[in-house]
């Protein structure tokens, strides 16, 4: 090849590194930890997000480890460990090899290898740090297609998520036809997974039979799909980029989830797709969950009721006031914890402190559901006009008798968020208040 051709062939390359490098940039998927693992197949879209990420260090990234696991069910496993050790080689990238021992006559083997997989990798990444695997645009369009046919609910029409805890998709702003682009342009070797090509598989026959039919008739089919399920996001508020911080999603180890409106305006519409998360998070069932009563969950939280819902695999589901709590159902005690009023820890707050400490106790690792506190608004007017909380919690019981030196009966127990909510008005936001909120000890 002639010099003139090889710098063509480098410049269009830093082109798609660029984008490629804008996209994460723009998304948030560079972690605080600055380190990154690569789930590696040994497939075209895993190879290209190797060496792409690979190109991170060291402006972006400290650290790049590709993760690679040997299934032992097909004849081209052993190939596929000696083509991604060399291409870990060739990229300086130390590589963790796993070797998964596997049912070959169990149920859903399929199934048991992903989480099989997952599990490991959850394992491998500390806190802070970042997994990314090889899901691309056509992915996205076939997985979304294919959940068309399955579910009612909108989310699965958005496609594949960008990003999900831990693990991150940096490739969703490539196309299929542009990763092997890229990898034949870089000299890449790949494997190809012979049982893609396996019609009895939904995915394969929507991706080997439906969708070349599509793309004969409607040649720009996934610009528009991109630019359908991009507004389609915003309008449910599940867009990372732009919406990004409305809701918190704290997990618990595989105990309890809880999801905030970390806006602190209460209303928990366009959380469906996190709630959606969280249940299969907890859940010990592979099927899928009802979009219904996922819906009636969401629709009840904004009209202020409680719950119990019911999903499957045993999870069941709270919400209170700017929250909603997923947890086992075998995990909900029996017995709930005691807090008495003589035991709180008060602190005199304006509105900005205030705010600080909600958001500092929501980020924690052990919070009680639902938050909620104590006031002494101190025969200021106006009045908060706050009704007073229920005591309503599957986990605790709150005793308002005890020795208040007097002053018990200027106490409220009231919700922690819609506190805030109604502190922010212009009537109270100039205030400051003794609060004492609940924290697990």
């Amino acid at each position: 090849m002639e010099r003139g051709q090889e710098g063509a062939q480098k410049v269009e390359i830093d082109g798609y590194f660029a984008h490629w490098c804008s996209f994460i940039k723009q998304m948030k998927l560079v972690p605080t930890t600055k380190r990154v693992y690569v789930a590696v197949s040994g497939g075209v879209d895993s190879v290209v997000l190797l060496f792409l990420t690979s190109r991170l260090r060291p402006d972006l990234l400290d650290e790049v480890r590709a993760v690679h696991f040997h299934h032992g069910l097909r004849g081209e496993s052993d190939q596929e460990v000696k083509l991604v050790k060399e291409l870990c080689t060739q990229l300086s990238v130390p590589l963790d090899l796993h070797y998964l021992n596997l049912d070959r006559g169990g149920a859903n083997l399929e199934q048991v290898a992903r989480q099989e997989r997952y599990k490991i990798l959850y394992q491998l990444a500390s806190s802070g740090d970042l997994i990314y695997t090889g899901h691309q645009i056509d992915d996205s369009f076939e997985w979304s297609l294919m959940q068309q046919f399955k579910s009612s609910s909108l989310q699965p029409t958005l496609g594949i998520p960008l990003i999900n805890g831990p693990v991150a998709r940096p490739n969703l702003c490539l196309t299929k036809g542009q990763i092997y682009h890229i990898a034949r342009k870089e000299k890449l070797s790949w494997s190809e997974d012979h049982t893609n090509q396996e019609l009895r598989f939904d995915r394969n026959y929507i991706r080997n039979i439906v969708v070349p039919a599509i793309k004969r008739r409607f040649p720009t089919y996934l610009k528009q799909y991109v630019y359908r399920a991009n507004q389609l996001a915003i309008k449910l508020g599940v867009d990372r980029h732009q919406v990004g911080g409305k809701f918190l999603m704290r997990k618990e180890s595989k105990c309890r989830v809880t999801i905030y409106q970390h806006q602190l305006i209460g209303r928990m519409s366009g959380a469906q797709e996190l709630v959606r998360q969280g249940i299969h998070h907890l859940s010990s069932s592979a099927r899928g969950v009802l979009a219904s009563q996922i819906e009636k969950m969401i629709a009840g939280a904004d009209r202020g009721l409680k719950g119990p819902y019911n999903f499957s695999g045993g999870v069941v589901g709270f919400s209170s006031f700017g929250e909603i709590h997923l947890t086992s159902l075998e995990l909900i005690p029996t017995k709930r914890q005691l807090i008495k009023l003589e035991d709180l820890n008060w602190k005199l707050m304006d509105l900005k402190e205030y705010q600080r400490y909600l958001d500092g106790i929501m980020r924690q690792k052990r919070t009680l559901f639902p938050l909620i506190c104590f006031i002494q608004e101190m025969g200021e007017v106006p009045s908060f006009k706050l009704s007073s909380f229920n005591k309503f919690s599957p986990y605790y019981q709150v005793e308002v008798d005890g020795p208040t030196s007097g002053v018990a009966e200027k106490i409220r127990l009231v919700s922690a968020l819609r506190l805030y909510s109604r502190w922010r008005q212009s009537t109270h936001c100039h205030r400051s208040l003794k609060v004492a909120l609940l924290v697990q000890s």
